[in-house]
């Protein structure tokens, strides 16, 4: 038998004895692929673990209601913004928690193709300051732009951590608004409200009000409980 060549992502949730996994499987091979492209960091790939306080306890229970419902949640291009005041309180986690959720419900029923991507939006806006000089990176830039407006789900990551120029922060309004208008379902993180991600030094308003458009808002209340394996 053909061994795997690296951890399942499924392995927490799969019938299948571990004897019995190998390369051939066909919900290992379409995850694979998925996350292959997913860019989702190692660290949240596989089984994330969530505690729950009191004052974080409201919106994990709404989190969770969204996860049992994922495929109709990305099919019908809803769109969710979380934020905390404080760093490692689950943003980062719960929105990959979701990613990786709507990937196994849908593994079986792909064709190979991409599904999602996760963008750390300060390296994507590095990227594209850094691409008015780099010809190889210009392409790469046009590329990447090509799958965020066409993914089905994109999460962009610690929004608002940046302040760049006005021509960055309009291929950006750019990205957002086609994936708006395809109904397409995206996901925001940010370590601030929106309200604050309005001023002009931020993202600005015309980003802002694209954003919160038909979108969940959810704060996470609390302090940070990171330890390395969470965000």
């Amino acid at each position: 038998m053909i061994k795997l060549d690296q951890k399942c992502w499924a392995e927490s949730r799969c019938k299948s004895s571990p004897e019995k996994c190998h390369l051939h499987c066909p919900a290992y091979i379409q995850l694979q692929r998925i996350f292959e492209h997913a860019n989702i960091p190692v660290y949240l790939q596989y089984d994330i673990k969530l505690r729950s306080i009191e004052k974080t306890r409201p919106t994990f229970l709404a989190l969770a209601e969204i996860q049992k419902d994922i495929i109709q949640y990305v099919y019908k291009g809803k769109n969710l913004f979380l934020w905390s005041a404080s760093k490692g309180t689950g943003k980062t986690s719960w929105a990959c928690k979701l990613m990786k959720e709507y990937f196994f419900k849908i593994a079986l029923r792909n064709d190979l193709s991409q599904r999602g991507t996760f963008i750390s939006v300060p390296k994507l806006f590095q990227d594209m300051r850094h691409a008015f000089d780099d010809d190889d990176l210009k392409h790469k830039i046009r590329l990447l732009q090509y799958r965020l407006m066409t993914l089905p789900l994109v999460i962009f990551d610690d929004l608002g951590a940046q302040n760049d120029s006005s021509w960055v922060r309009e291929q950006f309004y750019i990205i957002i608004n086609e994936r708006y208008n395809k109904g397409l379902s995206t996901f925001y993180t940010a370590n601030t409200p929106l309200e604050e991600l309005a001023r002009e030094d931020k993202l600005g308003e015309r980003i802002t009000d694209r954003i919160k458009d038909g979108c969940n808002i959810f704060e996470i209340k609390g302090e940070s409980w990171r330890r390395g394996e969470n965000e």
